[in-house]
């Protein structure tokens, strides 16, 4: 049952993953400069779920650098490391950027995105931050 139980939560995260990837992409077909612009805003968002959703600083990097560099979008950037992460965690090069099999840390999140994106203050429909904002 434990064993089923992180091979769901994990097809969660594949399409959480492969979401948040189509997320990026879509800043291409946005004329310039505002495609751009977008990725600027993107870019710390995307790392920090990525941190959420596979615990590892050095991902979260590559993840910002990807995305914040110009026509990389299109590289499924997340959706390969939940791939990796899936199949290949025994290797020592995964092991060293910190990803770790997912019954170490079984994702909590949905096919919307990871657990603790509450943190991110939702801006509501009158401009105005939430209740800590």
């Amino acid at each position: 049952a434990c064993e089923q139980a992180w091979k769901s939560k994990q097809v969660k995260k594949f399409v959480a993953c492969f979401l948040l990837d189509l997320a990026g992409a879509a800043s291409l077909a946005i004329p310039p400069p505002w495609g751009e612009l977008g990725d600027v805003i993107y870019a710390p968002v995307y790392a920090y779920l990525c941190f959420l959703m596979f615990h590892s600083k050095t991902i979260a990097g590559i993840a910002f650098v990807k995305e914040i560099l110009i026509l990389t979008d299109l590289i499924p950037f997340l959706t390969g490391i939940c791939f990796i992460e899936t199949f290949f965690s025994h290797h020592k090069a995964v092991a060293a950027c910190g990803i770790k099999h997912p019954r170490e840390h079984p994702y909590e999140g949905t096919f919307r995105g990871p657990a603790g994106m509450e943190s991110f203050q939702a801006i509501r429909s009158d401009g105005k931050r939430g209740s800590r904002g």
